[in-house]
C-alpha cells in the first residue's frame, strides 16, 4: 500500500483493495457498503478503478464494498446554496405587519418560523 500511487488507476485499485478489507460484511458474506469520502478528483479515480474491475466475478474483486462520495468544503457549500435557492423566494423575505402584537416590526420568514 505504501508504493500505491493515488494519481494512477492501478494505485487507486491497490488503495481501494486495502480499504475494502476494513468494510464490514453481513453474515452471508455480502459487503455492507460504506461511503468513501474524498475530493472530486479522487472520487473520479475511484469510479474509474471500479469500472476497470467491473468484469470481475466477485463483489470484492469489483471493489463494490466502497461507495465513492464527494465530500469537501466547496461541495457542501454548493449543496447548501442549491437548497436555499430552491426553498426560499426573495419576494417572501420582508413581511410587514405580520405580527399582531407588534404591527410596526418588519419580520422575515426565519423569524416567523422560530
Amino acid at each position: 500500500m505504501k508504493d500505491a500511487n493515488p494519481s494512477s488507476v492501478e494505485g487507486v485499485i491497490k488503495i481501494m483493495e486495502w480499504l475494502q478489507e476494513l468494510v464490514p460484511k453481513s453474515p452471508d458474506g455480502a459487503f455492507k457498503v460504506m461511503p468513501s469520502h474524498a475530493d472530486q478528483l479522487s472520487v473520479e479515480r475511484m469510479v474509474d478503478a471500479q469500472k476497470a474491475r467491473s468484469c470481475e466475478e466477485s463483489d470484492a474483486a469489483r471493489l463494490l464494498g466502497l461507495e465513492p462520495t464527494p465530500q469537501e468544503f466547496h461541495h457542501r457549500g454548493i449543496t447548501i446554496q442549491v437548497y436555499y435557492n430552491a426553498s426560499f423566494f426573495a419576494k417572501s423575505m420582508p413581511v410587514k405587519n405580520c405580527c399582531t402584537l407588534y404591527p410596526d416590526v418588519t419580520t422575515t420568514l426565519f423569524h416567523i418560523s422560530n
